[in-house]
């Protein structure tokens, strides 16, 4: 499994994680404050990690990630990107709720910095490539402060968030321009491949197209073992006309454009 980590949070926390094959438990550590935090919760840093020695910390209960409780929601699919937003004064409950931050982006057809829930600061990442994936085929990426550090019991790699994400989840492979003869069809085969562009010869997962014009018989289409192939038509479009084809899954579109020349 990919575990990775940046240095890009604001808020001055940490994390403190434990990985199993099922998920992860975490908890967020802060500076204990005299009159903020009571007495009996002051716990030494040195009692969690020796880097953490001569710190007066306050940490919050443990929150776990089930892999199997995601699994089982509406809205866990193939591209998915999961996350917990962070409260960085509630050390009691510093962690929200886990959500599929695609999914919420595709409901209420608002980008990022229209869709207030999805502003709030969420700096645990999990990334499932497949409906079909395990555990350890996704990628936890945890976004951490300078100053705060990850602690955990694994060797995670320092990259940014995009590294992390693009390392895991499929990419989709088709021509970006096509001809079909007016009222006329053509075929056209479709890979999911990895950032290098190697096939994922054992990926099986739907896909979902859209077009703004012209005649799509299939919207949705099943790749297996990495591969699949739609139908476009040119029904009563005239030589000259240019139609896109958008293609991607269910809770995010546009992965690959395909421009459609009417010959």
């Amino acid at each position: 499994m990919l575990i990775a980590y940046s240095k890009r949070l604001g808020y001055r926390v940490g994390f403190i994680l434990s990985l199993s094959e099922s998920g992860f438990t975490t908890s967020v550590y802060r500076q204990w404050v005299e009159g903020t935090h009571s007495e009996e919760s002051k716990i030494d840093g040195a009692s969690i990690a020796d880097i953490l020695a001569g710190r007066d910390l306050v940490i919050s209960p443990p929150v776990t990630f089930d892999f199997a409780e995601i699994q089982g929601r509406r809205e866990f699919s193939d591209y998915g990107f999961w996350c917990s937003t962070l409260d960085p004064l509630d050390i009691q409950k510093p962690l929200g709720i886990w959500f599929n931050r695609f999914a919420e982006t595709a409901i209420t057809r608002r980008d990022r910095e229209e869709s207030p829930r999805n502003m709030e600061t969420a700096p645990l990442h999990v990334y499932v490539p497949f409906l079909s994936s395990t555990f350890a085929e996704c990628a936890l990426h945890i976004m951490t402060h300078p100053d705060w550090p990850l602690i955990i019991d694994h060797s995670p790699v320092e990259q940014e968030v995009e590294a992390t994400r693009s390392a895991v989840l499929p990419r989709i492979e088709a021509t970006n321009a096509l001809q079909v003869a007016a009222d006329g069809y053509a075929s056209v085969p479709v890979r999911l491949v990895d950032q290098q562009g190697e096939l994922l010869s054992s990926a099986a997962c739907d896909l979902y197209l859209a077009e703004t014009g012209g005649y799509l018989p299939k919207r949705r289409v099943r790749a297996v073992d990495g591969k699949a192939w739609f139908k476009v038509g040119a029904l009563g479009l005239d030589p000259g006309d240019t139609v896109k084809i958008k293609l991607g899954f269910r809770h995010f579109s546009g992965l690959a454009d395909i421009n459609v020349e009417v010959v």
